[in-house]
């Protein structure tokens, strides 16, 4: 599930977060979640093909997608997305700040 938000800087399309599986908060860009984004918005006339949206998590990552073409699925009308941003390992192996509010996860329920 997608929680979305208004943008909290100009130029910016909104900022979401993302809830999984068992209440986990996914901190990195969800490219399905963003793909369906892009296609109903752009089912609701938000979103032009070829025009993008930049989308801020809530931990000020971001992606960008956009609606290339119309298609079709079966009966269904459908887009083609493309999703772009970075991605970057940072360890192998894991350490916590005991600073850190989600050090133990979290879970929404």
């Amino acid at each position: 599930m997608i929680f979305t938000g208004p943008a909290r800087e100009p130029g910016h399309h909104s900022r979401n977060v993302c809830i999984f599986a068992e209440g986990e908060v996914d901190r990195s860009a969800t490219g399905s979640g963003v793909s369906a984004r892009a296609a109903v918005h752009h089912a609701k006339g938000e979103l032009a093909l070829n025009e993008g949206i930049d989308d801020r998590k809530y931990s000020w990552q971001h992606h960008d997608v956009q609606a290339l073409e119309r298609t079709r699925f079966g009966t269904h009308n459908a887009v083609i997305p493309e999703v772009s941003g970075s991605a970057f390992v940072s360890s192998r192996e894991y350490y916590f700040d005991p600073s850190d509010p989600f050090r133990s996860g979290c879970i929404f329920r």
